[in-house]
């Protein structure tokens, strides 16, 4: 039986590690790790993977979403997984819409993972049961939140401000510069159209629900 060959791409080398050696007892091979999706398109055509597992948000470089939707549109055929730490009603939803054919969440068994690897290596679509739940509570709730106009790096940041971290501290905690954190930080506040930290806490005490866990 031949093993199904996985680009993995994915910022985080402790992740990559274990996913490979995890994988490798579903008889699934990592035959290639990229740290960011910059080169996707192109690795894609020189690896030629049976599946590629992409994560959502990288430290420089494009968004997985984009590079994933980039990806499918050039190569339609491109099988793809999408592996992240988000539990986002919205982002699952994008995945799945520009093609993706599974969307697993990294607290997943890697059972999970495997079979979604595949699934996906024969075309098929798939949605893990945590995965259908949070699209289930995102249907009972209406389908919307105030943070649905935000990307993940601007959600990130509000949720730190929210907590009554500033600049500085958010900043060091996720790695980015000081100045990458004061411009997302505007753009998530003018985008939920609020000016302070205060505002941004009483904003996310109302919706708490949408808090990441």
């Amino acid at each position: 039986m031949r093993k199904l060959r996985v680009l993995l791409v994915e910022d985080h080398p402790s992740v990559v590690i274990g996913v490979t050696q995890a994988l490798r007892d579903h008889h699934i091979d990592v035959v290639k790790s990229l740290d960011n999706a910059t080169d996707l398109l192109a690795q894609y055509r020189a690896v030629k993977p049976d599946v590629v597992v992409l994560d959502i948000r990288f430290p420089i470089g494009p968004e997985g979403i984009g590079a994933g939707r980039q990806l499918a549109e050039v190569e339609p055929n491109a099988h793809i997984v999408f592996f992240s730490q988000f539990d986002d009603a919205k982002l699952v939803g994008d995945a799945y819409k520009l093609g993706g054919l599974a969307y697993v969440l990294k607290m997943s068994h890697p059972d999970v993972l495997a079979e979604a690897i595949r699934r996906a290596a024969k075309g098929e679509s798939w949605i893990p049961d945590d995965v259908a739940q949070l699209l289930a509570q995102r249907s009972l709730r209406g389908g919307s939140s105030p943070f649905d106009g935000l990307d993940e790096r601007e959600k990130e940041v509000f949720w730190r401000v929210a907590a009554g971290q500033n600049n500085e501290q958010i900043a060091a905690e996720l790695g980015l510069s000081l100045r990458t954190i004061s411009s997302t930080r505007a753009k998530a506040m003018a985008k939920l159209s609020i000016t302070s930290a205060v505002e941004a806490a009483h904003l996310a005490e109302r919706y708490k629900e949408f808090a990441p866990k």
